[in-house]
């Protein structure tokens, strides 16, 4: 069994015979050879009495170079890291500790940058003073490329969790809090060290007193919680006014749900512009219903689409639901196309409004007619609005005031005839006649 060698500071030890003495020392080294790392053993003066042969694949270097300081340990070391390991190793000495586990970068001989966890067992004499060390070097860039992927995978998520609008809290199965954000926090005006107890039991506790129905939003939560793979999306009102819409979903894995993700939105503002703009327009819709003008919306084919109180009543419009077309020139003026002086036509070919003013046989009223165009965002006519008012009564009357007007101008004229003297020249002249 002779070429087995042991590499320590001593140089090569051959092994050679059967003995029991030579059998140990095969194993030995052949343990310290196929560890998953080098094995050594170090001195006070930072020399090393042995070292495995893996160091060669964890630095590049044989173990003989080191053993015979062709190469220091500490030269190997990042230089950003080497003062950080020697101070971890005084305080750990000065200690007394006898476990010592520590991290480091080391220059591999090929340039590369290399990471090694290096395990130490820290020896003393009798007198309580150090004497050697045992050690165990450990590859772990691989870990630490993990690490650090893993960092920056976290770093976006929570850069990413921080910049959204909303607010986010992710719960695990077992009730504990696992993720929320800087927005949650802030919404619910909750405290750091509340959310940082984990304990979701007690940020829920917490922000019962903001809510008008707390038992509702307790009530919700639990039957989420129960029922793990429901989807939900609702609405909460604050005591204060504000409005949350809150989403939750379940936390899918391939191993199944996980938890439950939480997602809250502000929507106080849109809820105030929705409910001004509904009062506006309930507003509006009383104004033009109320209207005494008749007032019909077309749009660019004739058909009216909506229409006030006055219009229905005026023209006997059906529902304007959109079932069937209510063409304007029908219900207007009784023909199946528009007349020739059209207002309308005027109006959607100029895009200016119109005037009219005409008697209507089909409705038997006189209407005065002002044709508006309608024009949508880009500045192009979309159709028309027509305003109506009917003027049959003052029409009747004004040509009632007419009548009267020269009945009693003929009445004057011939008062005046009869007071005049017989014989006089106008009277003969009139008798000539």
């Amino acid at each position: 069994m002779s070429g087995k060698n042991i590499v320590s500071s001593k140089g090569n030890i051959p092994l050679a015979g059967p003995s029991p003495a030579v059998d140990a020392a095969e194993q030995l080294s052949s343990l310290l050879n196929n560890v998953p790392g080098a094995v050594y053993r170090g001195l006070r003066d930072w020399s090393l009495q042995f070292m495995g042969a893996e160091v060669e694949r964890l630095t590049g270097y044989p173990a003989e170079a080191f053993l015979r300081r062709q190469v220091d340990w500490q030269w190997i070391v990042h230089p950003e890291d080497l003062p950080l390991v020697i101070e971890r190793f005084r305080r750990a000495v000065g200690a007394q500790e006898k476990d010592l586990r520590v991290k480091y970068r080391i220059r591999h001989r090929d340039g590369s940058g290399r990471w090694l966890e290096d395990r130490r067992q820290l020896i003393y004499d009798e007198q309580g003073r150090f004497s050697r060390v045992d050690g165990l070097l450990l590859d772990i860039t691989e870990e630490k490329a993990t690490e650090d992927n893993l960092r920056k995978t976290v770093s976006l998520l929570n850069a990413t969790l921080d910049s959204t609008a909303d607010g986010i809290l992710v719960v695990d199965s077992a009730g504990k809090i696992a993720i929320f954000n800087r927005k949650f926090l802030e919404m619910w005006r909750i405290p750091e060290e509340i959310v940082a107890s984990q304990e979701d039991e007690r940020a829920i506790s917490f922000v019962l007193d903001q809510l008008k129905s707390p038992e509702a939003f307790v009530d919700r939560v639990r039957e989420l919680y129960a029922t793990p793979e429901k989807e939900s999306s609702d609405l909460l009102e604050f005591k204060d006014g504000r409005v949350f819409e809150r989403y939750s979903l379940p936390m899918r894995s391939p191993a199944g749900v996980l938890g439950r993700v939480w997602s809250f939105r502000d929507v106080t503002e849109r809820r105030r512009a929705e409910e001004a703009i509904l009062l506006a327009r309930n507003d509006w819709e009383d104004t033009f219903d109320n209207m005494g003008d008749a007032v019909t919306v077309h749009d660019k084919e004739f058909n009216i689409v909506r229409a006030n109180r006055a219009a229905r009543k005026l023209l006997g419009l059906p529902p304007l639901d959109g079932r069937f077309p209510a063409k304007c020139f029908r219900y207007y003026h009784g023909t199946e196309k528009p007349p020739e002086d059209c207002s309308s036509c005027h109006c959607l070919s100029t895009g200016l409004p119109s005037m009219s003013d005409a008697f209507e046989p089909h409705l038997n009223r006189h209407l005065e007619l002002r044709a508006i165009p309608r024009i949508d965002r880009n500045r192009r006519v979309a159709g028309l609005i027509h305003v109506v008012r009917d003027v049959t009564d003052r029409r009747r009357s004004e040509e009632e005031l007419r009548r009267s007007n020269e009945m009693l101008g003929n009445r004057r004229r011939w008062k005046r005839w009869d007071s005049w003297p017989a014989g006089s020249p106008t009277t003969s002249t009139t008798s000539c006649w």
